[in-house]
């Protein structure tokens, strides 16, 4: 019996060896994974803080741009090149649906469109620029303009639909 005895404490034992040596290998694996994770939390960080400054760059960039455009009177606002050449869907896909109705209402702000929608006849009354003078202004807009007014409010239609 004491040989039994013996016996099972022996396999206990060793079988407890092995668990803490089974243990201590997925300690050191999951030391070596966190260490991984925790260089790529730094290396996204960085590549975070690059694309943030190079956001930061065109921003200011595009503002200097715009600021230009507004001194020098021919096409204001903060979106003069809906005025100056054809749109694509690049030009709308990253904006605010706020920010595409400034920019088409702006085509039509350019040339004294008086807006009888609050909000817009609110941002506007904000802007230096501008000078409400008339109901319609269909007839003084350039071909590009209408091509642009048009674009854009085909991409809300679309974008409402695929929102419904």
């Amino acid at each position: 019996m004491r040989i039994l005895i013996a016996l099972l404490l022996c396999i206990t034992l060793v079988s407890c060896s092995k668990k803490d040596e089974q243990l201590k290998k997925i300690s050191q694996d999951l030391k070596v994974q966190e260490q991984k994770l925790e260089q790529e939390r730094k290396d996204l960080e960085k590549i975070n803080k690059d694309k943030e400054e190079e956001l930061k760059k065109a921003k200011d960039d595009y503002d200097k741009t715009i600021e230009e455009n507004n001194k020098s009177g021919k096409y204001p606002g903060k979106y003069p090149f809906a005025s100056t050449r054809e749109l694509s869907t690049d030009d709308l896909k990253d904006l605010s649906d706020f920010d595409i109705k400034v920019m088409k209402s702006e085509i039509l702000a350019r040339h004294g469109f008086i807006f009888k929608d609050d909000e817009m006849k609110f941002y506007f009354s904000g802007q230096k620029w501008y000078k409400p003078k008339y109901d319609n202004v269909d007839k003084m807009l350039s071909d590009k303009e209408k091509l642009n007014y048009q674009f854009i409010e085909t991409y809300e239609i679309k974008k409402k639909k695929k929102v419904n």
